[in-house]
């Protein structure tokens, strides 16, 4: 009897109410070159066919391993922890169930994996629609670069399962930017850090009208803070200053947008910001995003990140 191969990754999807967008992203992985993956869909109480359209691709498709769960607590982040429960491979990718993947990108983890001694394997991917563009996963300066550029958003790597379990997994508390805080965490954790090096991303990130994220900076400012105030506690002392830069430049995106709000919310982080030099900073970041000029938070960066 020919003994089968244990798989190394498990791709693991939440789902609500997607059923169309989910057949799209399962074909992507069907297309996929290589198998020696897993799949595990967790259905978030869709009221569609979402859980239909995974049964059926998954009769169609009987050389992938795939699992469907429920999970009743509303939210992605619980989803995805619901999945992660149920990982059994040494590594596990965080996948959406709107996103697709070239054909070669599995092919492309599962060879990382295989030569590279890390803990963490990044790639850059493509976001389409509003605000679309390639998304570059850091080489460097990981803590920054996640806060500031969502350097370690959902889509973006793929980790050892017992890290993510070690840094505590996902937070459905969290809400908005969940990915954003739980990549703070694995940061904590002191991974080793390898990156697939493509000419093209071979994911594709698709922003619809329900994603989590939302379309303007305007309904980020309340939403944003539970994520911002548990990162500020795994940052530290020394790098917990971020987390004001970036609340000073969502402000300025929201001012840009007509926010009334976000000049409320900016005078108070000023009157808390006790330092003179902090407060121009946070001035200057404030004022030159609120007047369209891009990338100023750089500058904060030569200061900051050390």
């Amino acid at each position: 009897m020919k003994e089968t191969k244990k798989a190394l990754l498990t791709v693991v999807v939440p789902v609500f109410n997607r059923a169309a967008l989910l057949a799209d992203m399962l074909a992507s992985l069907t297309a996929q070159t290589t198998r020696g993956f897993e799949l595990i869909v967790v259905d978030n109480a869709s009221t569609d066919r979402s859980p239909a359209v995974v049964r059926e691709w998954a009769e169609r498709n009987p050389d992938i391993p795939s699992r469907l769960l429920a999970e009743s607590r509303p939210g992605a982040a619980a989803a995805r922890q619901c999945g992660l429960d149920a990982v059994d491979t040494p590594w596990t990718l965080f996948f959406d169930s709107d996103d697709l993947m070239r054909p070669g990108h599995i092919a492309a983890v599962l060879d990382a994996i295989n030569r590279f001694d890390a803990d963490i394997i990044g790639w850059d991917l493509q976001a389409e629609g509003p605000g679309g563009g390639r998304r570059i996963f850091p080489d460097g300066s990981y803590h920054w670069d996640n806060i500031m550029r969502g350097g370690f958003a959902t889509l973006r790597y793929c980790a050892r399962t017992a890290l993510f379990r070690r840094a505590g997994g996902w937070n459905p508390e969290i809400g908005l930017w969940d990915d954003i805080e739980l990549g703070m965490r694995l940061l904590a954790c002191k991974p080793k850090i390898k990156k697939i090096a493509a000419r093209d991303p071979d994911v594709r990130v698709r922003f619809t009208a329900q994603s989590i994220s939302g379309t303007s900076y305007s309904s980020q400012i309340s939403r944003m803070e539970p994520a911002l105030k548990a990162m500020s506690a795994t940052l530290g002392p020394q790098r917990a200053f971020f987390v004001d830069i970036k609340r000073a430049h969502t402000y300025g995106c929201a001012a840009r947008e007509g926010s009334e709000e976000a000049a409320r919310a900016m005078a108070a982080l000023l009157a808390r910001t006790h330092a003179f030099s902090r407060r121009i900073a946070l001035r200057f970041l404030y004022a030159t995003t609120r007047a369209g000029i891009r990338g100023t938070h750089l500058v904060l960066k030569l200061f900051y990140d050390t």
